[in-house]
């Protein structure tokens, strides 16, 4: 088995966890993690990290996600998705209410958003779905959430469709009961698809039940060396057991590396390429012989 990030293209009606169970009976015993879990009501690309790579799993959830999503209005559920028990309906009317464009743009950017009822953010050291579970009241959290790209089709009114690039730690459901509340119809999440996460797309994932002997032979397979597309500071074999004992480098290889930022993070790889640890550079540096002032972020070499 091969360090790296599985592609995968989640089916509706099974976990993120619930692949997971799948993914480590393949990996043979290699630790496995995925990045940004979906519902079950959802589908698409579920990044599952293999052996080494889940040292970058911390790293990752920030990635930006792309999402196709179908809203209906005039039926508001208590999960804000198709899953849900309804708890408001009404006739919403053939065509989209008058500041429909103002509403949308409200919810591009940082916008302040509570998290869902059924959601697995903690409040008060439980999960908020056990609060719903129970039939216990609590107040979900309110997060910004960086939405950076909102495009609508209204045309198939009170159904609608959405395109959305949002920062990891968004709720696409929580966009929903908001532009619910907002035109006073309530709506709920018809449906969800997850087409891109950071670089990645959906178009190489396979579907999680195709799993076999030749995956890693796809392109549904990334090694380590693609993991993480951050400017790269390559060593020779010399400095690589300073890295794997956690000392600063003292040269890099003369190659094609930008230049970086205070406070920007990037990867130390050997000559040819294999990551050998993420780290945040703590003042500007223009490429040279010498290596940044640095922070390890995480050392991914023994």
């Amino acid at each position: 088995m091969t360090d790296g990030i599985l592609l995968l293209d989640k089916p509706t009606g099974i976990s993120s966890n619930g692949v997971l169970f799948g993914v480590r009976r393949w990996a043979a015993g290699h630790r496995v993690g995925h990045v940004g879990t979906l519902d079950p009501l959802a589908t698409g690309l579920l990044p599952v990290m293999i052996g080494r790579a889940t040292r970058l799993l911390r790293f990752l959830p920030t990635e930006p996600k792309r999402y196709l999503a179908v809203i209906r209005f005039g039926v508001a559920t208590s999960t804000h998705d198709a899953e849900g028990d309804v708890e408001h309906m009404c006739d919403p009317g053939r065509v989209a209410p008058d500041g429909w464009e103002q509403m949308i743009e409200e919810h591009r950017g940082d916008v302040n958003l509570s998290v869902p009822l059924y959601a697995a953010v903690k409040q008060q050291g439980r999960r908020l779905y056990s609060y719903a579970r129970a039939g216990q009241s609590v107040t979900p959290p309110v997060r910004t959430m960086q939405v950076h790209r909102l495009e609508t089709d209204a045309s198939g009114w009170p159904w609608v469709r959405l395109e959305i690039e949002c920062a990891g730690g968004t709720y696409v459901r929580s966009i929903v009961a908001s532009l619910g509340e907002q035109t006073g119809f309530g709506a709920h999440l018809a449906s969800l698809r997850r087409t891109n996460v950071g670089v990645w797309s959906v178009d190489a994932a396979i579907d999680p039940r195709q799993l076999g002997p030749e995956t890693i032979l796809t392109a549904a397979f990334v090694g380590m060396d693609r993991a993480r597309q951050l400017t790269r500071l390559r060593l020779d074999d010399g400095q690589i057991s300073r890295i794997a004992t956690g000392r600063a480098p003292e040269r890099v290889l003369a190659g094609a590396a930008q230049p970086l930022a205070a406070g920007e993070a990037f990867l130390f790889t050997d000559s040819g390429g294999r990551l050998l640890a993420v780290a945040r550079s703590c003042a500007p540096w223009a490429p040279c012989d010498e290596p940044p002032p640095f922070e390890f972020e995480r050392v991914l070499t023994d």
